[in-house]
């Protein structure tokens, strides 16, 4: 292999070639630094376990993002996701009315009253501070009610 095609591919590798002063051997070093991750404690692994222990899988039926809503808590994030995504697929199925009804139960999961929000607040929140800035599944479901109303 030429030199030069080495050279092509360390570059895009984003590896180096690293020549050691003692033995004058060329060896190829990885300089792309990889972030890492938090170490989980025993204690944190455990309470996890349980908690999967206790509800098991989820189950994915055809309904299964419409079940159980009842049973979802304000402010965790698994269930925002959840909230969210039985909003799209109510939308997605052209369920206007229901969409509806699970964007009103989001404002309830997420703690946010969607009436407040302005298009101003939308079209400006890349540039406002963190403290002011909106969530982006909160500007989904914004935008999904807007949808809605339109469509109804």
């Amino acid at each position: 292999m030429s030199e030069d095609l080495l050279q092509i591919e360390l570059n895009q590798l984003d590896i180096r070639p690293d020549i050691d002063s003692d033995t004058n051997s060329d060896s190829i070093k990885d300089t792309s630094k990889a972030k890492a991750r938090k170490i989980q404690t025993d204690e944190q692994y455990q309470h996890q376990l349980s908690l999967w222990n206790e509800t098991g899988p989820t189950i994915n039926t055809e309904t299964w993002l419409y079940e159980n809503l009842d049973k979802l808590t304000p402010g965790k994030k698994i269930d925002k996701q959840k909230i969210l995504h039985a909003c799209e697929k109510a939308y997605y199925e052209r369920d206007y009315n229901k969409c509806c009804e699970l964007i009103t139960k989001g404002e309830d999961i997420f703690e946010v009253d969607l009436e407040s929000i302005t298009e101003e607040m939308i079209n400006n929140n890349s540039s406002a501070s963190k403290k002011k800035r909106l969530d982006n599944d909160i500007i989904e479901l914004y935008k999904l009610k807007n949808k809605c109303k339109e469509l109804l």
